[in-house]
Order: C-alpha cells, then structure tokens, then sequence
C-alpha cells in the first residue's frame, strides 16, 4: 500500500495568487507531472465523482497514467468517503500542502459546479445526473515513486482555487420521482458531527426525567427520526413527507458511550440520510442503557432538489 501524503489544515485568511497560472491540458499534466510540480496551472477537463474518488479525468492520452486527485482550497471539504478523511473542515480554515496554504475562490461558478457534480439519483448505482467539466485554477503537486495523495495515496494532487466555466452535461440516469428525464437537479452533500457538551447532555436528561421528550428513551428507529429532523433544521434542509425508515446498525459501545447509525430514504430518490444516535455512558448511573436518552452526534446524507439555476 503506498502511504499517503497528509493535508493540514491551518486558519489563514485567503491570499492573492502569486503568480500567474501555466495553463495545460489533463493529458500533459498526467504525463509530465514533474514539469508542473509545486506550481499554479490551470486546466480544463472533465471530473470524476464516485465512491473514494474524486479526480481529474485524463482519458485517451496514449498510456496508463496516474491518475490525479482533486481537493478544494479554503475550507471546503472533499465530497466524497475515502482514506483522505476529508469529508470536513474547519470554518475559516485553508487546507496546506507542503508548506503552502491555498484558499478558494467562492462565486457562483463554485457554487454550479458542486450543485451539478453532487447531482444524483440517490440510492441508484452509477446515479450521476450531470457529467461535468470546467476550467480549474490551482496548484498541482507530483506524487513520488512510493507515495501519493488521495485515497490510498493513488494520485498526484491537484487542490482547486478557482472554478469557472462550468459545462453541465446530462447523463441518461433518469430524476427522481415523477418529473421528467430532463429536469435540472441539484443536490447538496452533507455531513456534520453535532458536538454535545457533558453539560448539556445532562440537561437533556433532566429534561427526560421530567417528562419532557420521551421519544428518547423509545427505539433507536424513532429517536432517530425526530433526531434527523433536527439535523434537518440545523442543515436547512426542508425534508420530504415520505422518507422511509431502511435500518439502524447494530448497537456499538465504543469509549463508555452506546451508538448507532439509522438511515433513511426517500422513495423518490431524491434524498437519503444516516443519522448517529448516541446513549452517553456516564448518564447510566449504574442503570440499563434503556434508561439512557438518545442524542443526536452526527449525520450525513445527501438532498436534492429541482434545480431553477
């Protein structure tokens, strides 16, 4: 397994460009990564977005090449799952690589394009409604022989300041729902941890001993539900009437604490959530754990909408 070059992530304010961007094409920059190393360029091609990957697409350049992992500057976490662990950021924060902190230009190019590349038929294999491509600006930087950047140190990296010139193609992958194949979509990736202090953990469980929010003390199922419209709120999410409850995991005590993950889904696949329910060991009381509430410790999911933009 080739090891894995770490982001850090510091809080800066972001800064001007230093120098003006080389521009090359996928191609050249896959096939001559040393050229281009450490430096600021700007290419135009087509993104992959899938499961543990999220790169620069460099296709019929004439051989096998190593591929090259996208990241954002600034504060903007990667979208999707892999052994990166970047799916959050810091607010305020910049990633730094090497030394060099590297900010991101947020606009309305930035916004179109993780809208569309985000743009999915939920719970559907292959489900990406757009293929998309733009014109990025930012600084690449070469893998070695025996380590690399991105899911499971696979790539070169190339971390993204700027987007422009976002071309939305839509793919055959029909929407959601009833509405018709060729309706814009946008989707929205979330994931947030919902930090809990012992103090207040504690007041929610005064509040149950008093009567108060029973539903805590019910099945992980519906302790679950009530706790994903919360998330709901706190994400701005207006969540479909018909969501479906799929399964919790089996319970985990890890660190004292009990948890577990339930997820629900939209029939329409259109929306789709995890939600993280925890039991804190330290409310037990040398009680049983059915005795403990549950709160609301994380959540991800995605949810689209019919996109007007």
């Amino acid at each position: 397994m080739k090891n894995c070059v770490i982001f850090v992530l510091l809080l800066l304010a972001p800064s001007c460009h230093a120098q003006t961007a080389i521009q090359v094409s996928p191609c050249d920059l896959a096939q001559h990564p040393q050229t281009y190393d450490n430096k600021e360029i700007q290419v135009r091609g087509r993104v992959s977005i899938a499961f543990e990957d999220f790169s620069l697409k460099a296709t019929d350049c004439g051989e096998e090449l190593r591929a090259v992992w996208l990241a954002y500057g600034g504060d903007e976490p990667t979208p999707t799952m892999s052994t990166v662990n970047d799916q959050s950021r810091t607010p305020g924060s910049a990633i730094k690589v090497h030394g060099r902190s590297i900010s991101l230009v947020r606009d309305d190019s930035l916004e179109l394009f993780k809208r569309r590349l985000s743009a999915v038929r939920v719970g559907v294999p292959d489900g990406n409604l757009y293929e998309v491509t733009a014109t990025f600006t930012g600084y690449f930087f070469e893998a070695s022989k025996d380590a690399g950047y991105g899911h499971l140190g696979c790539c070169h990296l190339f971390v993204i300041q700027q987007v422009d010139e976002v071309e939305a193609r839509r793919t055959k992958v029909p929407a959601g729902g009833n509405l018709p194949p060729e309706t814009p979509i946008g989707c929205r990736n979330l994931h947030s941890d919902f930090a809990i202090s012992k103090s207040d953990a504690t007041n929610v469980a005064k509040s149950v001993g008093s009567g108060a929010e029973t539903w805590r003390l019910g099945t992980e199922q519906q302790a679950s539900r009530v706790a994903l419209d919360d998330a709901a709120r706190r994400w701005d999410v207006k969540l479909v009437s018909d969501l479906i409850f799929e399964s919790c995991s089996d319970r985990i005590v890890v660190g004292g604490d009990q948890f577990t993950w339930c997820t629900w889904k939209d029939p329409n696949s259109m929306q789709s959530f995890m939600i993280q329910v925890t039991r804190f060991g330290f409310l037990r009381h040398f009680r049983g754990w059915d005795s403990v509430p549950w709160i609301l410790t994380r959540g991800s999911g995605v949810a689209c909408t019919v996109d007007e933009k």
